[in-house]
């Protein structure tokens, strides 16, 4: 049996997760986001941008969050993160009560991205916010 794919994949993870360690440690989301902003790269740009915002996200840094997801999105709109990043950003003005805004993301959503699979979760949070 050939270890050589799973020698590579272990390399891959450990390689990464240094490299989120040594950002974590020298610098903040903020930070990154700042110089993605001055250096942008339509390759790695928004991976980064979007890992940043998940990060806020997953923080309750409901603000971070927003402010991420916003940049990714008027930065990189047509990228493979802009219908999650979509997701997230409603979920976080949704967290903020800031309903009005939420309903137009998803709003923005439901025409950008009619077919994503995430759709029936977006429209229950869209129907929990209504009229609210």
């Amino acid at each position: 049996m050939d270890f050589g794919f799973v020698k590579k994949g272990i390399y891959a993870v450990v390689i990464f997760c240094a490299a989120v360690w040594y950002v974590n440690s020298h610098y903040t989301f903020e930070q990154v986001l700042e110089y993605q902003k001055k250096h942008p790269h339509a390759e790695y740009s928004p991976p980064i941008v979007y890992y940043s915002g998940m990060a806020y996200y997953i923080r309750d840094q409901h603000e971070g969050a927003i402010n991420a997801f916003t940049q990714l999105l008027a930065d990189y709109p047509t990228c493979q993160y802009a219908p999650l990043a979509m997701v997230r950003l409603g979920s976080s003005f949704m967290e903020r009560n800031r309903y009005a805004e939420a309903r137009e993301v998803f709003d923005r959503y439901f025409e950008q991205f009619p077919e994503d699979r995430n759709r029936k979760t977006v429209e229950a949070k869209y129907e929990y916010i209504k009229f609210k």
